[in-house]
């Protein structure tokens, strides 16, 4: 893995703010990155965008000091604010960046989907900050954050990292909780080649609630041995592949989780990349309570020490999504 910048999400630049009292003596701008509280505190050129003397851009050439921020950098600068412009930030010699989550257990409020997928209830490309009401735990010596070292697409993933016993959970809430009918999952993976995976390495569950008892869960885990199951708690059942292949490690995989949620006549079938791997109706596959939170995990069971998985581009809906 390459060496990645670490800093406090809202704190991304202090290091390179630090020494405000001595401006730059580089380009025209002698304020370039000082912090700032208003307009004034920067100057006639400069302006005070998201706590910092900069100006907003669309390419690097529109810098005079440092670089124009991608989207990633900026939602760290600038919070999760979807409108805001790109803007001038310090140059790093990190070759990749990492912002931790903030940690946060309690869930808030449903966020709309904003991508143009038919059915989709949740939408998350993990290319900023997550939004206020989603909800991540973190227990033991995991970490969580949002970094550009590894992408399946777009401008960042989760990633999930221990080197310990540690567990985490990011929960979202469905916009719309589904009693009945199918529900699609769609997200791709990376699951380092030195992960010593334990009895379960959970990585994507389906909450009816998010109380203390989630018996009726359904999650999709992978063994020891590699290989991917579907737990289904409405009828206490186990789905296991056909043929036991374990998912490619170090590599960006295609997961496909689809389940049909029916009392008796329920189903769930799994795809990698494209080809079935597990499939199997006829069962109850219905809560009590309407399916209505998603959680994304790198949640051990065992004292397995160590795990890096990277997740991106998830979607959660009613229709089939693909892996285009």
């Amino acid at each position: 893995m390459k060496g990645i910048l670490v800093l406090p999400a809202l704190l991304l630049f202090a290091a390179a703010l630090a020494d405000c009292s001595s401006p730059s003596t580089s380009g025209s701008k002698t304020n370039w990155f000082h912090s700032c509280d208003d307009h004034d505190d920067c100057g006639e050129e400069n302006s005070c965008l998201c706590g910092v003397c900069t100006v907003s851009c669309l390419e690097d050439a529109d810098c005079e000091e440092g670089f124009c921020s991608f989207e990633l950098e900026t939602s760290v600068q600038c919070g999760a604010r979807p409108e805001q412009q790109r803007i001038c930030l310090p140059s790093s010699d990190a070759p990749c960046f990492e912002a931790p989550l903030i940690v946060d257990d309690e869930l808030g409020e449903a966020v709309p989907p904003d991508c143009d997928i038919a059915g989709a209830l949740i939408c998350q490309s993990f290319d900023r900050l997550l939004p206020d009401d989603h909800s991540t735990w973190l227990d033991g010596e995991m970490n969580a954050s949002i970094q550009d070292c590894e992408l399946s697409q777009g401008a960042g993933a989760l990633r999930y990292q221990s080197s310990g016993v540690g567990q985490a959970q990011t929960r979202m809430v469905l916009p719309s909780s589904v009693s009945t009918g199918p529900l699609h999952a769609r997200f791709f993976l990376r699951l380092s080649g030195a992960t010593d995976l334990p009895d379960q390495l959970q990585l994507l569950e389906l909450w009816e609630d998010e109380g203390d008892d989630i018996s009726e869960r359904a999650s999709l885990f992978v063994g020891s041995d590699g290989v991917p199951r579907t737990f289904i708690g409405a009828s206490n059942t186990t789905v296991q592949p056909d043929d036991a292949v374990p998912l490619p490690r170090d590599a960006w995989i295609c997961l496909e989780w689809a389940i049909n949620v029916q009392d008796q006549t329920g189903s769930v079938e799994l795809s990698v990349d494209g080809q079935s791997v597990l499939s199997r109706s006829g069962f109850d596959t219905q809560p009590d309570e309407p399916i209505s939170v998603v959680v994304v995990e790198g949640q051990l069971t065992g004292d397995t020490e160590g795990v890096d998985l990277f997740v991106d581009e998830l979607v959660v809906g009613t229709q089939p999504i693909g892996c285009q």
